[in-house]
This record gives C-alpha cells, structure tokens and sequence, in this order.
C-alpha cells in the first residue's frame, strides 16, 4: 500500500474518532436537543415559554403575530425547534398558538372579592367557567380586566383543568354580540360522547357544555379522519357557528384532530393542571401522559393531586413524558413593596429588607404603571429605584425564592402574603408559647410576631392595633388565638403599616382565609 495514501486512511480515522499525535483538535459542541415546549409566552426578546427563551426570527408563525408590536403575553403556543445544552435557550422552527375558546361571555361575570377587592371574574363562554385573575391574565390592547362584560365575544388562552375550567392566561376581544346573529365561535378539547347516525357519518358531539353537531358539510383535518373514533374519547378543535337563541349548540363547519408531540421526542416541556392522577407515575397534564417516579420536584418534597398547575419536561418515549423535573406553578406567595436603594443586585431583587428574590426565564414580567406602554420590553433590566413591585414568588431548593411573576405598578399597599414559618402568640400562650427574646434582639421582647417569607412581623392587640380578619370578617378574640388557631396552616396576608417599611415591622391588618 502506497505509504502516503495509508497515513491519509490513518489521519482520516483519527479524525472521525478523535485521536491523533499532538493536539487533537477543536472541541466539539455539545449536542443539541430537539423538541416541543407548550405553556404561555411569559416574556419577550424572543420569546420565552416555560423558562427556555426561543430565538423566532427564522421561525413558522402559526395562528398568530408575533413582532416588535404585536406582544401576544400569556398567549398559550407550542413551540417547535431546538433546545441549546445551556438549558435556558433555544431556536423556534415553529411557534403555533393555542386558543381554548372563542365565543360570547354567556352571563354576567361573576366578581371574586378579597379584601372587598375584586381579584378575579367567573365567566361562561360556550358552557365553561374561565377564570380571569387580575394580574395574571393578560389582555390585549383597549381591553382589560375592568371592562369585561356580557356578550363581549372574547378569544381566551389558558390552561383547562381536569374539571373542564379555564384559567385564562391571555384574552383578547373580538367583537360584540347583539344576541340575534349567529357567531363565529371556536373551541378545543375532549369530545365525550357521541348520538348520530350507526355509521358516524353526522351527529352530535359532546364537549363539556356543549353539543357540536356535524353533518356532510363539515371538513375534516385530516380529511381520511375515522369518525368511528368518536365512539370513545377525541381530542379535537372546532370552529363553527352559534345561535345567540341556543347557545349549548355549536354548528361545526370545521373539526381537526388535536395535535400531539408523537411518540418520541428528545425532549418536551408542557405546563397546566394535573389531572387522572392515580400516583407520581401515572397522570396527565393537559393531554399529555405523564410519568414522574424518577423526577426532581421544585420545591422538594412537592405533593401531586389532580388540579395542582404544574410544569413537566423530560423526554417522550413511547407516547408518555418521562419526567426529569416537575415545577410548582400555582398558588404563589406574594409581596408588594417599594424598590429601596440597594435592592437590585446580579439577577434578584430584595423587597423590605431581607426577602430576596430571583428570576429566571418562566417568570412573567407586566409593567402596569398608569404611563406604560403595554408593547413596551419590560424585564429586570427595566426596574429602577423607586418602583413600587407586587412579586410572586415559590420556594425553589432550601429557602430560596423564585419569581413567578412581577408586576410594576402604581404605588399600592405594602403587603406580605404567605405561609406562616415560625410566630410567637405572647409571651405565656400554651396555644404557641415563646422566648421573651428572639436570640436576644430587644426589638421583639413582649411582643406578638409571625414570619412570612422568612419576615418578621409583629401583629399588636393595643394601639395602634392590628386589624384582625378571617373570611373577610372581623375577628373577634385575642392575637394568640388568632395565630395559634386561626392561622395554623392557612396562607395570611398582613399589610404592613406604612410607618414602618423598615425592620421592626407592624401588620396594620392581618387576613386568613381558611379551607373550606
């Protein structure tokens, strides 16, 4: 063999395996990861959904716009492409949005009060409750939480729970109905039940609330769709019409089988609502089979049961997510307070003095000041001293803190709400006995306290006087009972005495909800 050509073979091989005399050459890249991640936009520069931010640039826009003015937050959308070994980032082949429905507010909304407050609205489109918080659910421009009425014919994106209710992470107006026209309505998800004709060719179909009817001037996607099928469950998406004088039926002109992410896939991401769960290897979330027996839950020890919102990532194998990680993504603690110098370090914020927050890319950023311009970037960067910020947060590894999400506002209450930690009734309660110092800090001698996000807060039964709630009544019976008892394991919401934004703080009121 000619001497030349063999030390070409040798160095060809050495190349393909990697090794060779000398340097072996530039490292190669970590691979990278293909997959889907489903959930809601929760910021922009890109886009981010489910902490993983998404170059879109080259990407297929599906159902929707996204662009320097067009900011769709909340909106629910599957992203499609690549997931970079870094994590946190990633390249968008395709970005599809996700509506839930699309019809007319069916009766007046329903008001949620706390602290004779309206937080949230109960309302009906198309035979379901959507749940419409302030503060979480985004709007698009010229609509909002205080306008929403009956008739409005609204888009709603959100995540649906195995009860059939939607918490709307985004809705949009798309009209009014004058409770004569037939309306352009759309919905998504399970069909349940099916009578029509023995060869399935037309009938109705049960969805929730709803019946979809379908004859032979409907269109299927896919067009050889086996209608066969709807003799046990399907997931599918319909648009049809409605008649304001019959609004539980929906005249179906289109009906397509939901999308799923195959049966293999690298790895997805999918955020919503446990549901069927039988134990941490068996449940779904969403329309997706999940099995999380070998995961890592956030925050530790994370209990799972049908309705708790959760987000899910790992690989796809045959059909089911095998879950390397579930995050919490539900009820959330809070703090409200005003950015004081010296609060802003590398990446966390730290709000009265000693409760330090971080943020990572699943946190959802709204600038609410009354002069904000709602298309506007807001993100981290965008905080200055002097903002008054409502945060929510959850417990990550330890006492750590994450943002689920902040808001920038108007000033506003200062406010903690919470899991009570450690609390000292008085000074001689058997209900919850205390030191008469706290590691010898003469603040707190002789005085009645709870901790909320590692918080000390004094509630006063003297003047001036901690005003005490439970249910949105007064309370009537001592501060120890009120902590030791009333408290117990419910979350409280104390508002802090704007006399004291520094330590030593006082509750000027202090609510509990209990359970039901």
């Amino acid at each position: 063999m000619n001497v030349s050509f063999r030390l070409g073979m040798i160095m060809g091989i050495g190349l393909i395996f990697g090794f060779g005399c000398g340097d072996t050459g530039t490292p190669q890249p970590a691979p990278v990861t293909t997959g889907f991640a489903q959930g809601p936009i929760t910021q922009f520069g890109s886009i981010f959904v489910n902490g993983t931010k998404f170059d879109t640039d080259n990407a297929v826009i599906v159902g929707g716009v996204i662009d320097e003015e067009t900011r769709p937050l909340g909106q629910v959308v599957v992203v499609e492409g690549i997931f970079n070994p870094d994590g946190s980032t990633g390249t968008a082949t395709q970005v599809v949005f996700k509506s839930e429905l699309k019809g007319p507010v069916g009766s007046e909304p329903v008001l949620i009060m706390d602290g004779g407050v309206v937080v949230k609205k109960e309302l009906m489109v198309l035979g379901s409750k959507v749940i419409v918080e302030d503060g979480y659910t985004a709007f698009d421009e010229n609509y909002s939480f205080e306008t929403i009425m009956v008739n409005d014919i609204v888009e709603v994106s959100g995540l649906a729970d195995g009860n059939g209710e939607i918490r709307a992470t985004r809705i949009e107006k798309e009209g009014v109905s004058d409770g004569v026209a037939l309306v352009d309505v759309e919905l998504r998800g399970e069909s349940t039940g099916f009578t029509g004709s023995n060869d399935f060719s037309q009938g109705s179909l049960t969805m929730g609330g709803i019946s979809v009817f379908y004859d032979d001037t409907t269109t299927f996607d896919p067009a050889n769709f086996d209608k066969n099928r709807f003799s046990s469950s399907v997931f599918i998406e319909v648009k049809g019409t409605l008649d304001p004088a019959d609004p539980s039926v929906v005249m179906a002109s289109e009906i397509e089988e939901e999308d799923d992410f195959g049966e293999d896939a690298d790895k997805i991401s999918v955020e919503g609502f446990v549901s069927g769960y039988v134990d941490n290897s068996d449940f779904m979330v969403g329309n997706q089979a999940v099995d999380a027996s070998g995961a890592t839950f956030i925050p530790t020890g994370l209990p799972l049961a049908d309705g708790v919102e959760v987000e899910v990532e790992g690989p796809l194998v045959e059909g089911t997510l095998e879950a390397t990680e579930v995050k919490f993504e539900g009820e959330e603690s809070k703090v409200s307070a005003t950015i004081e110098t010296g609060a802003l370090g590398d990446n966390t914020l730290t709000l009265l003095g000693s409760i330090v927050i971080g943020f990572d890319g699943s946190t959802r950023w709204e600038d609410k000041e009354s002069e904000a311009d709602s298309n506007a970037p807001f993100s981290f960067s965008s905080l200055e001293v002097g903002d008054f910020v409502e945060v929510r947060v959850v417990p990550t590894d330890g006492d750590n803190l994450v943002a689920t999400r902040i808001e920038r506002d108007d000033d506003g209450d200062i406010e903690v709400e919470g899991e009570v930690g450690e609390f000292c009734a008085d000074l001689t309660s058997e209900i919850a006995p205390c030191e008469a110092a706290v590691g010898g800090d003469p603040d707190w001698v002789g005085k009645a306290w709870v901790e909320v996000l590692g918080l000390r807060v004094e509630i006063r039964d003297t003047g001036p006087q901690t005003e005490l709630e439970v249910n949105e009544l007064p309370f009537v019976g001592t501060v120890a009972d009120f902590i030791g008892v009333e408290i117990g394991t419910n979350f409280v919401e104390l508002e802090i005495d704007p006399t004291t934004p520094t330590a030593p703080h006082l509750a000027a009121k202090a609510e509990v909800e209990t359970a039901d």
